[in-house]
């Protein structure tokens, strides 16, 4: 009985974090030659053909929203992003979907790379007090240069009245 409460306290202390495998890479469906169907319902969302193609589906979206190269990320509108194109072509290289769908996925990944960046800023540019810090911890895959263009945006003073506004608002409603 006592070695199992002793396991108990050293599995469930601090110093044994559970490790995380990190963001997902979806190598399996960058690498793969064969496309995927995928199916449409009448409004023109995935669903098919089954549940697991479609959940993988979106998971390749989100990928393709934080891939630099793709969906960068010193372009500061989705509407102004001239990546749109190359988004769908490499898309219908890896699924077999009708081109009515078009609309759609380009939404979903537009979506993505807004959360993405608000996620970043949260994470790298609000949780700490200097651009000097914030570029030591600047995450790896993403490339100085955006992250530099990043942070110069989200410190102008357009952004910060913006912010201001918004506070208050909130605090009138």
């Amino acid at each position: 009985m006592t070695s199992n409460f002793l396991y108990f306290i050293i599995a469930s202390s601090p110093a044994t974090q559970k490790r995380k495998r990190g963001r997902t890479q979806m190598r399996s469906v960058h690498g793969r030659k064969v496309r995927k169907m995928i199916t449409l319902n009448n409004v023109i969302q995935p669903i098919g053909p089954t549940k697991k193609y479609v959940r993988e589906f979106g998971s390749f979206l989100g990928i393709l929203a934080r891939t630099t190269t793709l969906c960068p990320l010193n372009i500061l509108d989705w509407r102004k992003m001239d990546t749109k194109d190359d988004l769908w072509t490499y898309t219908k290289s890896k699924y077999n979907i009708p081109d009515a769908a078009k609309t759609w996925t380009l939404y979903s990944i537009g979506n993505a790379w807004r959360r993405h960046k608000s996620q970043l800023k949260k994470d790298h540019y609000d949780a700490y007090q200097n651009d000097d810090v914030r570029m030591t911890k600047r995450p790896d895959y993403i490339p100085e240069y955006q992250f530099k263009e990043l942070l110069k945006y989200w410190s102008s003073d357009k952004l910060q009245v913006e912010n201001l506004n918004k506070e208050m608002k909130v605090m009138k409603i």
